[in-house]
């Protein structure tokens, strides 16, 4: 158990636990659909078979139904045509000593171990279903946008490790991602311990009132602790 941070709560010990048996967040219900490329890795939802210009030429067939139509036009036209029938963002892999990805080139290591890998998409069509809409506004994709990006940002904690877990005396949980996810293990951890501690109250209580109807004598009656 590799112990990322150690807290004590009302007389408890908490510890913070790197998650080293995560799932993917891949395997649960995603918004968006992640399309990867990579010599080395396994990485998002779908590695397709063929190339990049495969892969473009597969969704414009699939976006106009026609794959005659979809052949005529360029590479650049049918990554157009997908930016109009879908929300799409670029994949950005940072590979230095440990992996990470990004919607965007990393900063000051935009151009150094760096590469775009692939994309994660969403189709209108599928936004529509979603959201039970006909009509697809700009706040909508916004919005849409943020959670494509939430999930790059969830996944690439995965990549490098940034999953956590709380173990109390009594209690645990696994799978808490980045820092916000960490915050949430700790306040868990916090919840399940003042939960506990006022049950065993509770309990505590229901007893002495047992006690006192029965008339128990006060040397013989449970103390209550909090330990």
């Amino acid at each position: 158990m590799n112990v990322a941070e150690k807290i004590t709560y009302k007389g408890q010990e908490i510890n913070i636990c790197y998650d080293e048996s995560a799932d993917s967040p891949r395997v649960e219900d995603n918004v968006g659909t992640m399309v990867c490329w990579h010599r080395s890795y396994n990485l998002g939802d779908e590695k397709p078979r063929g190339d990049y210009e495969d892969w473009l030429l597969q969704m414009s067939e699939q976006i106009l139904g026609e794959t005659d139509e979809a052949e005529k036009l360029s590479k650049q036209e049918q990554l157009d045509l997908i930016e109009k029938n879908a929300v799409i963002l670029p994949l950005w892999l940072y590979d230095h000593s440990g992996i990470s990805m990004r919607t965007c080139p990393h900063g000051q290591h935009a151009s150094w171990d760096c590469g775009r890998v692939g994309f994660i998409y969403v189709m209108h069509s599928q936004i529509r279903k979603e959201y039970s809409v006909t009509e697809i506004t700009p706040e909508l994709l916004e919005k849409v946008e943020k959670i494509l990006e939430g999930e790059v940002e969830t996944y690439s904690d995965y990549l490098e490790g940034n999953v956590y877990g709380y173990k109390t005396e009594n209690d645990s949980c696994w799978g808490y991602f980045g820092n916000s996810g960490l915050k949430q293990a700790i306040a868990d951890a916090k919840e399940y311990i003042d939960w506990e501690i006022a049950d065993k109250l509770k309990k505590h209580l229901g007893k002495l009132k047992a006690q006192l109807k029965n008339k128990v004598p006060l040397e013989k009656r449970e103390v209550y602790t909090n330990g």
